[in-house]
């Protein structure tokens, strides 16, 4: 199944191999769309964010085969009608600026909206997550789907994973836990892909600890065993993100989740 994928910095270089010290093919600027090939861990460059990644895609675009740092790259998936989870990704967008890291407070400290993206992404397949009230407000507008008609904010994410848990010890709950295993675990990936690959909702979900605020991402049907993926936004927003990147050091207190209503 092929994928693509779009450019989004004012230039970026194509390279012989993943790294930077690699010898530049071409260059390529903003809104140029390629075709992923792979999606491969290399040389580390540097983010915008202060942060670094490895992640490459292997990559064709205009008749050149490389490597192109994929943290600059959003995946626009496959073609629209193949995957109703993935058209739901791609039409709601992590790479969109709504969901990027800021700070709405004006606490001094940048929010992260890993729980709007994956409520918003769940929306669009008729899922509905749990959301608060008029008191906590609506959405900052205008939204990129909702315009100004916002729904209100959903639950944080360490409220999203005690709402999953909840729905799977419950009898007529709608969300069922795809392995007692946490997500750090080749078992729980298979399984979870496995289930993924049938079009269905998964979501990587992490409760928080102390000193560190909850997670949820969404499980791409594309994945593959030994390359599980995920969209999330967060402090890394991306379409197409490895489950290692998105979850970091919490993933071995993630767990997977499916909605089977």
């Amino acid at each position: 199944m092929a994928r693509f994928g779009q450019i989004t910095a004012s230039t970026l270089n194509l390279r012989t191999d993943p790294n930077t010290s690699s010898t530049i093919l071409d260059a390529f600027p903003t809104g140029t769309i390629v075709e992923i090939l792979d999606t491969v861990t290399g040389g580390s460059y540097s983010l915008s964010s202060g942060r670094t990644s490895k992640q490459w895609h292997k990559v064709k675009v205009e008749g050149k085969e490389g490597f192109l740092a994929a943290a600059f790259i959003i995946d626009t998936g496959s073609p629209t009608g193949t995957s109703k989870v993935l058209d739901a990704i791609h039409k709601v967008n992590a790479g969109h600026p709504y969901y990027k890291a800021r700070d709405i407070t004006d606490d001094g400290i940048p929010e992260t909206f890993c729980n709007w993206f994956a409520a918003d992404v769940l929306d669009q397949l008729g899922i509905q997550l749990p959301r608060l009230d008029a008191s906590a407000g609506s959405y900052v507008e205008p939204h990129p789907i909702y315009g100004d008609a916002t729904p209100f904010k959903p639950h944080a994410a360490e409220s999203l994973f005690k709402f999953f848990e909840r729905e799977n010890s419950s009898s007529s709950g709608k969300w069922q836990l795809v392995s007692p295993d946490t997500a750090d675990k080749a078992s729980a990936q298979n399984l979870a892909v496995s289930v993924a690959k049938g079009d269905k909702v998964v979501v990587a979900s992490f409760g928080g600890r102390r000193g560190q605020q909850g997670h949820i991402a969404i499980v791409r049907p594309d994945s593959l065993e030994t390359n599980l993926r995920i969209a999330q936004a967060g402090r890394i927003s991306s379409n197409n993100l490895s489950l290692k990147d998105g979850m970091g050091s919490v993933l071995n207190a993630t767990k997977f989740f499916t909605f089977t209503g």
